[in-house]
């Protein structure tokens, strides 16, 4: 069986990143996959070091570029985008369509249309029904030859909304790539963490789905060596605003690192912790990586940390009330709740991308 994945910006999102890995291993393991990203993202650098064959549609963001494709599409009744699709199926010629997240419907829509099975990943919770259309997400669903959810949590969800039976995926890392390079106390004075400082890490986008505005809340429950620390590409947005002003104002331990793709795990590795912020994260690949270099995780009820965090690792809090999560993350840090980064190391090790790709194999019996 030949396997096209369809992705929709090629970035260094989870999913994507994924993806991308267990492509990696497919092929490694002599299975015919092919990628198409309908967006020239940040994988696309990488495209030159994989073996599989791969395809990036430079697609632009502007006002120009949007005028284009409107104008496209009254001369051709179609986007340029798909037809760059469907060129790249004619060449691949695969049997199946694999669309990765479960904002495609359009494409699936194409599938449907030509007769070309397709399976639909969910790496999403239920904040995904909110931004489609009901009937081209229902078709979507109802078309697909199976549906695939990223956690325990994401299967229930699809369940939920009618469709039972959905295959389980986990979240994985490669754990060959959660390498430290750089010396962890040497990196936190050159940020200027004092070295009594207990360092708690969130990494993600600044969102409300990620809780990046309780971040304020949280820090005012904490006592005065404790440090909130956010990893990822800055947004520019007036919750930023929001949350920096508090910040400001209310004399509160927080730092912003930015994005930190080349470095990143010598920066996840300044953490004495890991605090999963988000109201919604459906099987957060983060999590799993601060596991790998055996932090502690503290977490509000959000989706899959709940499977994931097993005793002596942390805890989650059945609540969104930042109080409640910054008092989980006190008894961390006092030791009041035990954690053990043994623990943590092992459970996560369980979450290889071989592992994912021998659980693949199983799914479609490659």
């Amino acid at each position: 069986m030949k396997i096209l994945f369809i992705t929709p910006h090629g970035g260094y999102t989870g999913s994507e990143i994924l993806i991308w890995q267990l492509m990696q291993e497919l092929h490694k393991r002599g299975k015919s996959v092919a990628w198409f990203s309908r967006k020239a993202g940040a994988l696309k650098q990488q495209q030159q070091e994989v073996g599989f064959p791969n395809q990036f549609f430079p697609q632009k963001q502007s006002f120009l570029n949007s005028f284009y494709e409107g104008v496209y599409v009254q001369a051709t009744g179609t986007l340029p985008v798909y037809q760059a699709l469907l060129r790249y199926h004619r060449e691949v010629k695969p049997d199946l369509w694999y669309l990765n997240t479960a904002i495609q419907a359009d494409v699936a829509g194409i599938a449907r249309k030509l007769g070309i099975p397709y399976v639909v990943h969910f790496q999403e919770l239920i904040s995904t029904f909110d931004e489609q259309k009901a009937d081209e997400f229902l078709a979507m669903l109802s078309g697909a030859t199976r549906l695939i959810g990223c956690s325990h949590i994401v299967q229930q969800r699809i369940a939920q909304i009618g469709f039972p039976g959905a295959a389980l995926l986990n979240s994985f890392v490669d754990h060959s790539k959660i390498q430290v390079r750089q010396d962890r106390m040497a990196l936190r004075r050159q940020l200027g963490l004092p070295d009594d400082a207990f360092v708690w890490l969130m990494s993600g986008t600044e969102s409300l789905r990620k809780g990046y505005d309780l971040v304020p809340d949280i820090l005012a429950n904490l006592p005065d060596n404790a440090y909130l620390v956010w990893l990822g590409k800055p947004r520019d947005s007036a919750l930023r605003v929001y949350v920096e002003q508090r910040v400001k104002h209310e004399n509160l331990r927080y730092l912003a690192l930015g994005e930190h793709s080349s470095d990143y795990f010598d920066y996840l590795n300044i953490a004495d912790g890991f605090v999963l912020t988000s109201r919604e994260d459906p099987h957060p690949v983060v999590m799993i990586e601060a596991a790998a270099l055996g932090k502690p995780i503290a977490a509000f009820d959000s989706g899959g940390v709940t499977e994931f965090v097993q005793p002596g690792m942390g805890g989650v809090v059945a609540s969104f009330n930042p109080a409640d999560l910054a008092r989980l993350m006190r008894d961390i840090m006092d030791g009041t709740l035990p954690v053990s980064a043994a623990t943590s190391q092992a459970h996560a090790s369980q979450f290889s991308v071989a592992n994912r790709a021998d659980d693949f194999c199983r799914i479609f019996n490659l």
